[in-house]
């Protein structure tokens, strides 16, 4: 068997966590608009928007009629403290939630171990 022509399992697990990676990133950046806090604030005063979900550094939302040329779901870093208050004032439904990173948090530590094997062994085969 010619060494060249053999396959090697880690380049597949290594595609397959890189297209994992590129997949979520691609979903969330064609699905929401991330938009400023101000217009957010607009958007709640208009009373356009018809639910959010707050996490610690961000508040994601839906619009309850999105006009034309805007997507349904936005996004937008937090910045007010009080803002329960807001939104409770113009009947909009909230939640907090809290963000599982499981998925970051494997790929952090997993994907180096993947990344310094795939090196080594890149090395260990033009030395050897």
């Amino acid at each position: 068997m010619n060494p060249k022509a053999r396959f090697n399992a880690a380049y597949l697990i290594f595609a397959f966590f890189l297209v994992l990676l590129f997949h979520e990133g691609w979903v969330q950046y064609t699905q929401v608009a991330h938009i400023p806090y101000s217009d957010f604030q607009k958007l709640l005063n208009e009373n356009k928007i018809a639910e959010v979900i707050i996490n610690d550094h961000q508040i994601v939302g839906t619009l309850k009629e999105p006009e034309a040329n805007q997507k349904k779901q936005f996004a937008t870093n937090r910045v007010e403290q009080d803002i329960a208050l807001l939104l409770d004032s113009h009947g909009v439904k909230y939640s907090r939630v809290l963000e599982n990173n499981l998925v970051k948090e494997v790929l952090s530590w997993v994907l180096p171990v993947f990344v310094f094997f795939g090196l080594w062994l890149l090395l260990a085969k033009r030395m050897g």
